[in-house]
Order: C-alpha cells, then structure tokens, then sequence
C-alpha cells in the first residue's frame, strides 16, 4: 500500500512545520504531526484521509493463534491480527512504520490489511497482554537488540528510543498516564526515591521474565527535566559471548593482544569512544587469564556482568570510593591483574601507572579517539613520558562501525528498525610497545 505523508500537511499541519521537518522519515513526520492533535479525531480523519479502518482497543479482535513465525517479530507500535494464506491485518499507530513494508515483502502475494489504532490503545494492549509495560519494554528492546532504551518527556507524553547499533531510533509516543506509570514503575523497581523530582538518580534493576529464563540486568538512570523525569536504561545482554576471537579482531591482532595478556607486568590501555566496545574487549581480555590461576580484581562504575573467575568492585564515589581509593585498597589484596574500568582523573593514571611499575597487569580502558591521542590524554593526567616508557606495553584503539542492512540495502525496513543499519564491525589499531 503506498501512502503519502505530503497530502497530511495540507490537513493537520501549516507549511513552516513541513519545511521544518523535511529531513525526516514519512514515519517521524506522521509521529511529528499526530502529537499536536487530539488522537481519536486525528486518527479518525486519517483513517478516512487513506480509506484505512479505524479501531479502539475494545473493537479490535486478535487472533493469537495465527502463525507469523516467517515475519520478523513486531514492535509495540503495531499489533499482528491475523493471518491467513491469503491476507493478513496489522493494528499499527503510524501507517509509515517500516514494519508494514517488510510484510509485504516477505509476503508479497498476500493483501496487507491496515488498521489504525491510537498509541493509547496500542500500548494498553500490550500492557493488559503482559501485565508488566516495564518487562514489555525492555524485552522489545533486547528483541531489537539494543543496548539503551530512552524516554524522553515533551509536553507531558513520553518519547521512547531505542539505541540500535549505535543509531538512537525513534519507536514509539506514549500518552501522558501512560508515561507517569512507566516511570513511576522504573523508579520503584531500581529502588529510587520516588519523591526526588530535583535531583537526578542512579540505580539498577533485574527482570525475571520467566522462570526458565535467565535475568536480565540493567542500568537504570533519571534526570529531571522542565516536564518530568527522563529515563536511560542500559541493557546488559547476558548471553553476549566475551570470548576474543568473537570481538572481531584480525588473527594478526588476536596474536598480538595473547602476547600483551599473558605479560607478568604492565599497562594495557583499551582506547576509543564511548560505545566503542572498550569493556568488552577488557572483559575478553581477562576470559584468556580465567584459567591462569591468577588473582584477578577489577574496579568498575559500574560492573556492567559478574564472572566467577574474578574479584569485581563496585566504584561509589559517593562514599569515597574513587578509583584512586580501590586501586590503593586493590594493591593490598596480592593481586596479580588489576582491571580498570576507566582512568579518568590524575589520581588514578598515577596508581595505575605505579601499580604496573611494581610488578601487576593493568588493562585499562581511556578514552580517547587515536592511539596518539591516548598518550597526549596521559599527558594531560599528570603522566611522564619517562613513566610510560617505562610501564606501557600497548594500546588497543577501536570503534564499532555500523554495516548496511542486507534486507533493504539501506534504505529502512523492519529488521534494521527504519535505520537502514543492521550489524556493525570492529576496527582496530594495535601499538605493542
């Protein structure tokens, strides 16, 4: 079905609006558009604007027994209906989802039937299918393979993001009620103070969405704003596999980075920006030495996955434990292998420059975007060039580089989300010193 977002502006939106927005996808102009009217009306009249039919949640019949095992799985902006050898129904609140033009292509014989269905009523079903919205939404952001899920408060409605492969996409609009319930939910699920509308909190959470399921961890951070609260939640994807040949290095690399790991002594700095991957490679890094019989204590902010083989420490700066502070404390435990989760103030590259000197394994994650920027950073903490010369044994400089969608060649379908993206790839720069 082929639809016009342009013949929308003429109706719901004045020109300036259009040339505003001009940038954007057909599927976040329509969100753009729907969130300045009242949603039964506006979706009343785009119904008839299209010829789509029009349902409440209390109109609409699923038939759950219907088989869509050869379709991706949906988000929670579309509702699959039912499907036959001949047709199929999708409940969707935006007619521009990419979702709806990857049925087609996977069923290209079948008639696609199109129903609208307000974000209020879309979102309340799934919330009566599952009891939980918060196990909800974050189980459709692991199905989407995302590490961040975000809400944002505009004008009292809640604006969800997923972080896909880097790419934060748009999802979906939930109602003002809805919002305050998913907050408020999230906020007393991470043990936050739910009368701490000024200041912003950190915490975390664990979802058991089943009992043969494994629990899924995450990192739950709020922030007031000129609305309300907005919320970043951090999924930590346990099956990951931390293994070093899965993190994409070259076997060159890999042989270079077993000949770093299994030194007595010294510096290891894992570089790059944020979201590059850097705890990963530090965690693979250690899986190597699991077997070593070798004392191995981290210092993390936060532990982001918990391992049997090692000791690992929960930074808290609140209370004064700082990465200086664990890493004097570490020192007296005889440990063998001391990982850093990030130097990032004098205090810390001192220590652990020290703490190489004297005989300790220290991989260590900073960052910076260039191997030379790694040593100009260093530099700026207060490091000697003597000092390096003498404890650094190599840098690891990576980023994580997204790869076009094979499906739709880039151009956004239902399996990269509309991003066009689907997957990413290391690159890697490996100075053994």
């Amino acid at each position: 079905m082929s639809l016009c977002i342009e013949s929308l502006y003429s109706t719901f939106a004045d020109k300036s609006l259009r040339n505003k927005n001009n940038e954007l996808s057909n599927f976040e102009q329509f969100d753009q558009i729907q969130q300045c009217q009242d949603p039964d009306t506006f979706y009343a009249q785009v119904a008839n604007h299209y010829n789509l039919k029009f349902l409440s949640i209390h109109e609409l019949w699923v038939d759950d027994t219907s088989q869509w095992h050869d379709a991706p799985p949906p988000d929670q902006l579309t509702i699959p209906v039912y499907t036959t050898a001949h047709d199929y129904a999708i409940a969707t609140s935006n007619p521009f989802h990419p979702y709806l033009s990857t049925l087609l292509e996977t069923w290209p014989l079948k008639h696609q039937r199109i129903i609208l269905m307000t974000p209020s009523d879309i979102y309340h079903y799934y919330q009566t299918k599952t009891h939980d919205p918060l196990t909800t939404l974050i189980m459709s952001g692991i199905s989407h393979q995302a590490s961040d899920i975000h809400i944002y408060n505009r004008n009292g409605h809640g604006h969800v993001y997923y972080r896909i492969l880097g790419q934060l996409t748009p999802l979906y609009t939930l109602p003002p009620q809805s919002l305050n319930q998913l907050v408020n939910q999230i906020i007393f699920r991470a043990n936050l103070h739910i009368g701490e509308s000024h200041k912003p909190q950190d915490g975390r959470l664990t979802l058991t969405p089943s009992t043969d399921a494994p629990p899924i961890d995450t990192r739950v951070s709020v922030i007031p704003t000129h609305f309300g609260y907005d919320v970043a939640i951090r999924i930590f994807h346990q099956a990951l596999d931390f293994s070093l040949e899965n993190c994409g290095f070259s076997l060159q690399q890999h042989d270079q980075l077993m000949g770093l790991i299994h030194q007595d002594s010294g510096l290891i700095l894992v570089t790059g920006p944020t979201g590059s991957g850097k705890t990963t490679t530090l965690y693979a890094l250690l899986h190597e030495l699991k077997q070593a019989n070798k004392n191995i204590v981290t210092l993390e902010d936060p532990i982001e996955y918990h391992f049997d083989f090692m000791r690992q420490t929960q930074i808290n700066v609140d209370a004064g434990y700082t990465f200086g502070a664990g890493l004097r404390a570490t020192l007296r435990q005889d440990p063998d292998i001391i990982m850093v989760g990030e130097i990032r103030d004098a205090e810390t590259a001192a220590i652990a420059c020290q703490a190489a000197y004297t005989g300790h394994l220290v991989p260590a994650s900073l960052h910076s975007h260039s191997v030379a920027g790694a040593h100009q950073r260093l530099h700026q903490l207060g490091v000697s060039a003597s000092t390096l010369q003498g404890c650094l044994r190599g840098i690891i400089n990576q980023k994580l580089v997204p790869t076009t969608c094979s499906l739709c060649t880039g151009q956004g379908c239902a399996q990269c989300s509309g991003t066009g993206i689907h997957g990413q790839k290391l690159q890697a720069e490996i100075v053994v010193l």
